[in-house]
């Protein structure tokens, strides 16, 4: 409180401010959150020193409007959740009219080991965390960014990890010398609730008898978790 009355807050939380003059006195509540001012030329606005960044393109939103970041009190338990990352971002539900780029910093400690490069933005939509699409991992700058339309609660995930591997394609098939089969071999991969798991490189090999594959590089799951040699 400066001496002209002016209250600035300093750091996010609530504070009870007192006021006292001749025996009267007064009390204001007050609740200082994290964010910025939005306006349709765009911007930057970075919090909790860098652990938070929104990158808004000119025209996502109409009009001046602001933001403001809460850090999320209790998140949705999830084991694969990356402490200290889930945020509260508003006015909640707020559409923009252009993606904006959203940027969480995470703490590599809290990450399980080799799986960074696993790591997405995720939502919570109908109670669950979901993953939002593109998302992109810096290892050396410890962040994970991703495009987002509108404000909700976000965090910090490891994407869903490969439990088991199926089948698709016929298994037993025969074919000429020098053809190939008739239909390709094609396998799915699930993780632990039995959800396909896309970005999954699988590595196709001759086992037994005779015969190649090709190519004899790793093929990537889709989004549907199959691959298809």
């Amino acid at each position: 409180v400066s001496q002209q009355g002016l209250v600035q807050g300093l750091a996010e939380g609530a504070v009870t401010i007192t006021a006292t003059s001749e025996g009267v006195g007064g009390q204001a509540a007050i609740t200082v959150r994290l964010g910025g001012a939005a306006s349709p030329a765009g911007g930057t606005i970075t919090v909790a020193g860098g652990a938070v960044a929104l990158v808004l393109p000119p025209g996502a939103v109409a009009g001046a409007q602001e933001l403001f970041i809460d850090t999320t009190a209790a998140p949705v338990h999830d084991p694969r959740l990356v402490q200290g990352t889930a945020f509260d971002f508003g006015p909640w539900g707020l559409v923009f009219a252009q993606p904006v780029s959203l940027t969480l910093r995470y703490a590599p400690a809290q990450v399980p080991p080799g799986l960074e490069s696993a790591l997405a933005i995720f939502t919570v939509a109908n109670g669950a965390w979901q993953p939002v699409v593109a998302s992109t991992v810096d290892t050396m700058a410890n962040t994970v960014t991703a495009p987002i339309s509108h404000f909700s609660t976000y965090a910090v995930l490891v994407k869903s990890l490969p439990t088991s591997i199926s089948a698709v394609s016929v298994v037993d098939q025969n074919t000429t010398v020098g053809t190939a089969v008739s239909a390709p071999p094609s396998v799915l991969v699930m993780d632990v609730q039995n959800n396909p798991v896309s970005g999954v490189a699988v590595a196709f090999a001759v086992t037994g008898g005779g015969g190649s594959v090709a190519p004899t590089t790793s093929i990537l799951t889709n989004a549907s978790g199959v691959a298809t040699l």
